[in-house]
């Protein structure tokens, strides 16, 4: 993550994992856990033309025709490439730990069960959120309030302040690349749709927001209340959001210290204000308008994730589900994200800000289906927040003699392949290296590859 108006990582989120772990056993030992670092989506795949691919220089790289994809970077990214360190487990950058019903962390190999050493809740240790493991049955909305009142009377986990969750935090825990929405190892479903506890605004009371995992992979869609959903509490301490304008066209959101800009593609930002019509065009030219903005004088601007450009939406507003104090919207305001959808690689997801609705289908209020990436929707970019970058920029051969690279690297390594023996150097702001020079022992003949992972140009 990074702070405004900087290039240094800042660390709330997707950032160093030292401080992650700190931060989520801190959240474990009190109370109320401490929310605010966004999971990433579950994506390490990158889009090629035609289907889903490791993410490589030649398909998501800045000169490759899909530049800067969701796979390319963040904690996914950081654990496909072995550079994540947990404190738990879960697939892809996620990072969870099995709480048993009296409270204590649980090995991964822990099971469902009503001895109070058994698995009966899971904690989030990048958010600091506990989530309630098992989810038999399906409630009314008000039902599920009454479910809420019934697990804090029995103390699950040995906690009485769990709730529904909002709608961020319950997309939250979806995967972008698993077929249930969602890693089953650790938070198991027994229902495609789960409640939220945020009413649809416009509606009187007769909708409420929910997340459909199975059938709709990770939408986020309006529920009559009256429909009977499953539930998973969750609890820990509720998000108050605050947005920072920077007043040089970018708007700082300091809970997850991501850098995003205050006007739509198309708009021109001139004292404070946006001016102009947002223009609507495909994912490729989003992908690309985002690897050509120079906005506030960055050129990391990117697209946006779909965990990320969720966390925009303001669930207490309606037509725009946005701080419009603070951003502009387009008319129609649909979105993209960065993030493809598994389930056919030629749609993509996006965010609608008209309501609020989060889905990867072209049907308001509807089903999801294979939007195409050729449609036309709007783009807000955004900076910050990954601090890894998946592809790496290796030099083989490299026995004497520096090799160079732009911006902050997140690892550095000299590797011996003749006798594999390797050197994990230190990264900070270091734009070269020779690996002779570093400490490397290397004989004449050997095979030496210096490899760089980063955020790099």
């Amino acid at each position: 993550m990074k702070q405004r108006n900087t290039t240094t990582p800042f660390i709330s989120f997707l950032g160093l994992s030292l401080f992650l772990t700190l931060t989520a056993l801190s959240s474990f030992v009190r109370a109320v856990g401490t929310t605010g670092a966004l999971n990433d989506t579950g994506q390490t795949l990158c889009y090629d033309g035609s289907s889903m691919v490791t993410c490589t220089l030649a398909n998501t790289g800045d000169n490759a025709l899909y530049p800067r994809q969701d796979g390319r970077y963040g904690r996914d990214a950081a654990a496909l490439a072995g550079q994540l360190t947990k404190i738990g487990g879960g697939t892809a950058g996620f990072n969870f730990t099995k709480i048993a019903n009296n409270g204590s962390a649980l090995p991964a190999s822990a099971i469902l069960g009503t001895n109070s050493k058994n698995w009966g809740c899971t904690r989030d240790n990048v958010t600091g959120l506990f989530w309630q493991a098992e989810t038999n049955g399906t409630y009314s909305w008000s039902a599920a309030q009454g479910l809420v009142t019934t697990i804090n009377s029995i103390g699950l986990c040995g906690f009485n302040d769990w709730r529904l969750p909002s709608p961020r935090e319950l997309h939250g825990i979806t995967h972008a690349d698993s077929s249930s929405a969602i890693d089953t190892d650790y938070l198991p479903i027994t229902w495609s749709a789960y409640w939220t506890g945020n009413e649809y605004v416009p509606s009187s009371g007769s909708y409420a927001w929910s997340v459909n995992f199975a059938d709709y992979h990770g939408s986020v869609l309006t529920a009559v209340k009256d429909w009977t959903l499953s539930v998973r509490l969750v609890r820990g301490a509720q998000l108050l959001e605050h947005l920072i304008d920077n007043k040089d066209g970018t708007v700082t959101q300091d809970t997850t210290g991501l850098t995003w800009a205050k006007c739509s593609e198309g708009q021109t930002y001139n004292s404070g204000a946006c001016s102009g019509n947002a223009s609507a065009i495909s994912w490729v030219d989003a992908l690309a308008a985002a690897k050509n903005s120079r906005l506030a004088g960055h050129d990391d601007w990117r697209l946006p994730n779909a965990e990320e450009l969720a966390s925009l939406v303001d669930y207490s507003r309606f037509n725009p589900a946005i701080n419009t104090s603070i951003f502009s919207i387009a008319p129609f305001g649909w979105y993209w994200t960065s993030t493809s959808y598994m389930s056919d690689p030629s749609a993509a997801w996006f965010v609608g800000f008209d309501d609020g609705n989060f889905y990867s289908g072209g049907h308001y209020h509807g089903a999801v289906i294979a939007d195409s990436k050729s449609k036309d929707f709007n783009v807000r970019l955004v900076r910050g927040g990954q601090s890894f970058d998946s592809l790496t920029n290796s030099t083989s051969s490299v026995v004497k003699g520096t090799v160079t690279w732009a911006k902050t690297p997140y690892s550095i390594k000299c590797t011996n392949n003749t006798t594999t023996e390797s050197i994990l150097l230190p990264r900070n702001k270091t734009s070269s290296y020779d690996c002779e020079k570093s400490g490397l022992v290397i004989n004449s003949g050997d095979n030496v590859t210096l490899t760089v992972n980063g955020n790099k140009k």
